[in-house]
């Protein structure tokens, strides 16, 4: 049974094998051969608002390989593993349709075409069966296409996130040399973060400063944008177009001192054709900042209402300032008032002394009320003042 499970899979392999005996037997073209597939150029940049591309950022440094420099590389179908399967990586589950990770290897060959190390880069056939942890089986489909390494990605869901891992394996060797980002936690069940994760870290793996587009609907001019805690200034569109590296960014919107919660905005190579985020105020003057995923209908069509209109309350310190400015006037006005009466109140009992050349018990109980108006008086002055003073500085100063 060996010796016939050995000849099926040479016999599977002879096609794949004449194919890279021709490759083998000739020079790299100096020009593209019709029909494969031509580098990738950049696109023109538009008006964008942007954020440096630096190839070296990141949780990961570029990869330092001299066997990968001036090679060719094979890239691999990036996977899904079953995390339930005993070996981990035996066998790769088929991806859904919608999902983010389909044909992320193509994203790899977009970053392969555009790397200052490769001398070229493929796709390896679709139909190649190889497990993605097999790294003889990786191997001998490379030397069939004449790679000298196999870049391989895969993903497995766990409870927080996916686990994800891109290795590049040495074909003469026949194992892994390299982990680009060996089984890194990714704390998201967003496909579509992932897989922008995914293609940062094939850019930094690779060497190259990749970016990428997202396009933001903000209805309101006052609205700004702070990608990674730097603020994006406004070009006075509603819907702007951030050109940012590749990979997940935190996004926080502002209007004044109100603040939206932090939300991840993905950026892939891919064109970025429909908006990305859509921030909106509510009629509480909340700023809301709602990624494209959480506003579709059952067509796929993001479904979002125009900013409510929002009045903010009046301010309180100006009236409840001239408020306490006018008690303090009144106050003041009582105190003088009470000191004009124990004024006319020691006169009365001046007076009386003149007359009688002694003091009668009721001047004595005059001069008595005398003392207390003034008493009372210099009190409700002195407070009357200061209750005007902060009162005034309440309305006025804040």
């Amino acid at each position: 049974m060996r010796h016939i499970r050995v000849l099926a899979l040479v016999a599977a392999l002879l096609p794949f094998a004449a194919g890279a005996a021709d490759q083998k037997g000739s020079k790299p073209p100096a020009a593209p051969v019709p029909g494969s597939t031509p580098p990738v150029a950049p696109n023109p940049d538009p008006p964008l608002l942007a954020l440096p591309v630096d190839p070296l950022s990141g949780d990961f440094p570029p990869l330092v390989l001299p066997g990968l420099k001036g090679s060719k590389l094979c890239i691999f179908k990036f996977v899904q593993r079953d995390a339930s399967l005993k070996k981990s990586g035996l066998m790769a589950t088929s991806l859904s349709p919608e999902t983010a990770l389909v044909n992320v290897e193509q994203s790899f060959l977009a970053v392969a075409k555009l790397s200052p190390i490769l001398r070229d880069a493929t796709l390896l056939p679709s139909t190649t069966s190889c497990a993605v942890d097999d790294d003889s089986c990786l191997a001998l489909m490379g030397s069939m296409s004449a790679c000298e390494n196999v870049l391989a990605g895969s993903a497995t869901k766990v409870d927080n996130g996916y686990a994800t891992s891109i290795r590049f394996v040495n074909v003469k060797k026949g194992q892994t040399v390299a982990n680009a980002s060996p089984d890194q936690v990714i704390q998201t069940k967003d496909p579509a973060q992932v897989a922008s994760w995914v293609e940062a870290q094939a850019c930094r793996a690779l060497q190259v400063g990749c970016s990428g587009q997202a396009r933001v609907d903000m209805d309101l001019p006052t609205m700004q944008l702070y990608v990674d805690d730097k603020p994006l200034p406004r070009t006075g569109t509603p819907i702007e177009t951030l050109k940012l590296p590749v990979g997940p960014h935190s996004v926080v919107a502002t209007i004044g001192p109100r603040r939206s919660k932090e939300v991840i905005l993905p950026v892939r190579l891919s064109a970025a054709n429909d908006i990305a985020l859509f921030v909106r105020q509510n009629a509480k003057g909340e700023v809301e900042a709602h990624p494209r995923g959480e506003l579709l209908d059952r067509n796929g069509h993001a479904t979002v209402l125009p900013s409510a209109k929002y009045d903010p309350p009046g301010r309180w310190e100006k009236p409840t300032g001239l408020v306490v400015a006018g008690v303090g006037v009144l106050m003041a006005a009582a105190g003088v008032y009470e000191g004009l009466h124990s004024k006319s109140l020691i006169n009365g009992a001046q007076n009386n002394y003149q007359t009688n050349k002694t003091y009668l018990p009721s001047d004595l109980s005059t001069l008595n009320s005398a003392h207390s108006a003034a008493s009372l008086g210099n009190v409700l002055v002195i407070g009357g003042a200061i209750a005007a003073a902060a009162g005034l500085t309440l309305a006025f100063a804040f």
